[in-house]
């Protein structure tokens, strides 16, 4: 890779909840790209303590700390929601007082962040490669990501009406959807006059296109191709032969001293989507929950110290099956919904 610069780095987004993610999260960026590439957190709350005291410890990690940056981006989200013909009816049927994970929104501040250009990854990812493939296509385009989720576009947009397609035609939407798990863009890309153009859409009608059950990631990507960013998708320019899966659902990826390969091509990143918070505070506290690639998860989380890996015990439990009222307690108390 480049020699690494200070106008270049990566966000994430957590919080204490997820603290055993963030670090092995940052252990495979140390291992995978560089000691000297910085790592961003962005709080997805004020639940920080032990994150704090973690950052205080590592090199070129820190805490975004812009508190206006924050509840302009909050303010943004929630004004977008409340212009939504049914989110907050249907979210106070589940019990859910405000915007749904209305933290979840707070990764938008990466675009006024320190970073002229940045990766924004979720804390429940693993970074296998040096991302320099990344890098490098942000010179030319506003937004780039590696991933397929424009193979399932019910989980963006709401499908269920006709919206989506009359705003943005169904060849856009075949094509230009994406997971806002991984994503690079540049710095200063959404301006006041672009949000401001935005809220006046959204509030025309184009709300009733948004996904109530992703939000974070349904506003981004009306975001992105409202503005019709410069937009490149790995997992689809990419030649087939070398382009790979990033998600924990597949399971034929190969493992080569703590990397995953997919038919011979090594990965960006893993993703675990779809494993339950729970199931890595489990695992970490040494119960025998069962998910893929969950040994390589401990690995980069005790990297640095792995006399200190739990030694797995117990009947082997799916970490999905985590609505016991043992569970739902345990959930309460970390805070966890």
């Amino acid at each position: 890779m480049k020699k690494l610069s200070k106008d270049i780095g990566i966000y994430t987004l957590a919080n204490d909840i997820v603290f055993d993610q963030l670090i092995a999260l940052v252990n495979s960026v140390k291992a995978n790209v560089g000691a000297d590439m910085p790592v961003c957190i962005i709080p997805y709350d004020d639940r920080l303590e032990k994150t704090r005291e973690y950052v205080s410890t590592e090199e070129n990690v820190t805490i975004f700390q812009d508190k206006e940056a924050l509840s302009k981006w909050e303010t943004f989200a929630e004004d977008i929601w409340r212009m939504h013909p049914s989110a907050f009816k249907e979210w106070e049927k589940e019990g859910v007082n405000g915007v749904y994970r209305l933290g979840m929104h707070r990764k938008f501040v990466a675009f006024d962040g320190e970073f002229d250009k940045f990766v924004f990854v979720d804390s429940d990812v693993l970074i296998m490669n040096d991302l320099s493939n990344i890098f490098d296509k942000i010179d030319d385009h506003q937004f780039v990501t590696y991933d397929y989720q424009y193979k399932d576009p019910n989980h963006v947009f709401d499908m269920t009406n006709d919206v989506a397609k009359n705003v943005f035609g169904q060849n856009r939407i075949n094509s230009d959807i994406f997971c806002a798990g991984f994503f690079g863009s540049k710095n200063n890309i959404f301006d006041q006059k672009k949000t401001d153009s935005m809220l006046d859409a959204l509030s025309s009608g184009d709300a009733g296109m948004l996904y109530i059950n992703g939000p974070d990631q349904s506003i981004l990507n009306y975001m992105v191709m409202k503005t019709e960013l410069s937009y490149y998708n790995f997992g689809i320019e990419m030649d087939k032969n070398v382009r790979t899966g990033n998600t924990v659902v597949s399971s034929h990826f190969e493992e080569k001293e703590h990397i995953l390969y997919d038919r011979g091509n090594k990965l960006t990143y893993l993703h675990y989507i779809r494993v339950p918070i729970l199931a890595f505070h489990r695992i970490c506290r040494g119960m025998n929950v069962d998910f893929l690639y969950r040994d390589l998860f401990l690995y980069y989380r005790y990297l640095k110290d792995q006399q200190k890996r739990p030694r797995l015990a117990g009947r082997l439990a799916s970490c999905h099956n985590q609505n016991t009222l043992k569970q739902r307690v345990i959930r309460k108390v970390l805070g966890i919904k």
